[in-house]
């Protein structure tokens, strides 16, 4: 078995941050604070490529690719977080337990 021979890794989903514009309910109010999850891919300790998105008050939607332009650079993981983040005064901002996803073997 070897590792997966990946240069890249296809990312797709939503972000959503409550409450979403067109929700009625008032269980969870606005809250002052914005999402943001982060990407990232590794090739070894090397942080290969890293991509963000955000939203507040809403629901976003991403679909992209995550890799690089080596030929011979391998990912081995990806690595997500989503942290938020005060609109309107600094931080402090406060994440998530961050999620690691390896490259699963072929073969």
């Amino acid at each position: 078995m070897s590792p997966l021979p990946a240069m890249g890794v296809d990312v797709k989903g939503t972000l959503t941050d409550r409450p979403p514009p067109a929700d009625p309910s008032t269980a969870c109010p606005d809250d002052h604070y914005y999402s943001t999850a982060t990407f990232t891919a590794y090739a070894g300790s090397v942080a290969v490529d890293r991509q963000a998105r955000s939203a507040n008050n809403g629901v976003v939607t991403f679909e992209f690719t995550l890799g690089s332009s080596s030929a011979t650079t391998r990912l081995d993981r990806v690595i997500i977080q989503v942290c938020r983040s005060p609109v309107l005064t600094v931080p402090p901002t406060y994440c998530g337990k961050a999620a690691v996803y390896f490259a699963q073997p072929v073969g």
